[in-house]
């Protein structure tokens, strides 16, 4: 369930990018140099415009290597990625997913709870892992300087357990407060 959650949060991400620039795949490269030709420094920006100029600005050499358009795009679109951006995008989107199991998480702390609260029970198999791993290797041992190693083992993995025992509570209440 938890895995599900984390690898919807990523897709939804993906999602909201190409969501919020979904305007400009509609454009071919002649449409797109015609509307910013024809597009005067000053006027207000308009979707068409802000469409236009994310989609050339996506191209190699958009409008032939045209001076004039691209000093234009410069003005329209100073960024790399000038869309609607990824809160626009879950807005427009977020009455569409519910219901489907993509999450609609608006903020990074909800999704780095998410990502830890994934991770914990492996980090706990890790160092369960390690327990056992040390606790053979200082059974095994013969000589002094394996018997440390297996100590260290030991010693690191059982803190290791101790912090996620710790942490997991913790962690799980965050997200239900969020």
């Amino acid at each position: 369930m938890i895995r599900k959650k984390v690898i919807s949060t990523v897709c939804s991400g993906v999602f909201f990018f190409f969501l919020s620039a979904q305007n400009s795949f509609a454009l071919s490269e002649t449409d797109a140099c015609a509307i910013i030709s024809n597009y005067n420094t000053g006027d207000s920006i308009t979707d068409e415009v802000k469409s236009a100029g994310v989609f050339l600005k996506s191209l190699k050499e958009p409008c032939e290597g045209n001076e004039e358009i691209a000093e234009k795009l410069r003005n329209i679109c100073p960024t790399v990625f000038c869309g609607k951006g990824l809160r626009e995008g879950l807005d427009a989107t977020k009455p569409s997913l519910q219901g489907t199991g993509i999450s609609t998480a608006d903020s990074i702390i909800r999704v780095i709870l998410g990502l830890v609260n994934f991770a914990l029970p492996f980090a706990g198999l890790f160092a369960f892992v390690g327990l056992i791993y040390g606790g053979f290797l200082y059974l095994s041992s013969f000589a002094e300087d394996q018997t440390e190693k297996a100590k260290n083992i030991l010693m690191w993995s059982a803190l290791g357990l101790l912090v996620i025992f710790i942490a997991y509570p913790f962690v799980s209440t965050l997200i239900r407060l969020e």
